[in-house]
């Protein structure tokens, strides 16, 4: 979809029965940041794991939520930086035992790029810095 900013855009797609365009609806309301490059993982619950970078003037936050099959928010959007950085190509994986991890780069023109991760034990409720205690 055209939106100015971009958008988050949920559908469900059996492609035996649908044919483009497809009819979804947005998942989250329209953000004054532009959301970029989603990501998702489904858990044994049929809840999926959504996370995203938006960005705004070439500063970007990482976000994260989650959904049933429907498209029906669970947790709402959180922040998962702290600061306000250019960060990119946020990814998100599960374990099989339930634990999530979510993965992203920052962009700096003075020194070397960094990895970032989370990690929820609590399915997607809290988050925190991989390898803290």
């Amino acid at each position: 979809r055209n939106y100015k900013l971009g958008e988050i855009f949920y559908t469900s797609l059996d492609f035996e029965k649908e044919r483009f365009p497809i009819d979804g609806k947005s998942l989250l309301p329209l953000a004054r940041r532009s959301p970029k490059r989603p990501a998702v993982v489904f858990d044994k619950d049929k809840h999926f794991h959504l996370t995203w970078a938006s960005f705004l003037g070439g500063k970007s936050i990482v976000h994260y939520c989650q959904s049933d099959t429907k498209g029906n928010i669970l947790i709402n959007r959180m922040d998962l930086t702290s600061n306000i950085g250019r960060y990119h190509n946020p990814v998100i994986t599960s374990t099989a035992s339930g634990l999530l991890y979510i993965f992203w780069f920052d962009e700096h023109k003075e020194e070397w790029s960094r990895i970032f991760s989370k990690v929820s034990k609590d399915k997607g409720l809290t988050w925190e810095d991989w390898g803290s205690s």
